[in-house]
């Protein structure tokens, strides 16, 4: 990370509810792991397809939560070509864990036994 993007993830790092930054302006797909002192992960995930032919096809990065699974599954898709982009990037189709941060229990739960 660097440049523009830098100062933004330093505001908001430290916001324990936030896992996941989606991030674009930087040609191309990209994936990241961002791990912090405190031990959370925070994962960037990057998609701008407007240098791809035809300012970009379309394309759009569609992402399916399933926290039962604890998995976003992430593909690109096209209305335009009316079909998925899988041939440039593993990024453009895959899935990665919902390193989403546990909720804490109230003070009331836990008084509660």
């Amino acid at each position: 990370m660097d440049g523009e993007g830098q100062p933004i993830f330093d505001a908001l790092k430290g916001n324990t509810n936030l896992f996941l930054m989606l991030c674009g302006h930087v040609d191309g797909e990209g994936f990241r792991h961002e791990v912090l002192p405190d031990g959370r992960v925070i994962d960037l995930l990057l998609a701008d397809y407007q240098s791809y032919a035809n300012g970009g096809n379309g394309y759009l990065r569609c992402l399916m939560f399933s926290p039962s699974n604890n998995q976003i599954r992430v593909t690109t898709y096209s209305p335009r070509v009316g079909g998925s982009l899988t041939d440039r990037t593993a990024s453009s189709r895959s899935t990665m864990p919902c390193s989403r941060p546990r909720r804490r229990s109230s003070p009331s739960a836990r008084t509660r036994a």
